[in-house]
Parts: C-alpha cells; structure tokens; sequence
C-alpha cells in the first residue's frame, strides 16, 4: 500500500507543477529540486485530501516545509493521517 500512496503523491505533485511523474522520485527534495512553493504545496495537499477523504493541517505542513522535504516524508504524514 505505500508504493500505490507514494505513486499518488507524486501524481499529485506533477499535475501541479505539469511535469512527468517519471521525473520524480520517493526522494526527491519537493522545494529544493521541485521549487514547490507554499501555494503549489496547498493545491497537492488539496488532491490528496479529494483522494483520500482525510483533512491536513496545511498550516502546520507549510510550516514544518524545508529543503529536505521529499516525497517520501509527504507519505509517512498520509499513513500518521491512518491512510493506508
């Protein structure tokens, strides 16, 4: 199940910033190799949350964002949301 909620994740983020999913990857940095800003990272929260049917502290995620923010770390916030 993490490979599928990872696969959405990073659908999520390409339908944002229209690029291909192929080009990234479970660890790709999504402000540092990405340049997702906060408003790009509002709108994949926004899917995921259509997908999934849970509700994210976008605040607080926004806030916790970094350079080393990847894919991966997107994923592990779904499954602590009890996604799975």
């Amino acid at each position: 199940m993490f490979e599928k909620i990872q696969q959405n994740v990073i659908e999520a983020v390409a339908n944002q910033l229209e690029m291909d999913p192929a080009d990234i990857t479970s660890e790709t940095s999504l402000t540092e190799e990405l340049k997702l800003d906060s408003l790009d990272f509002v709108e994949v929260c926004i899917a995921l949350e259509d997908i999934y049917g849970v509700e994210f502290d976008t605040e607080e995620l926004s806030k916790s964002m970094s350079a080393s923010t990847t894919v991966n770390d997107v994923v592990e916030y779904l499954i602590s949301l009890g996604v799975n």
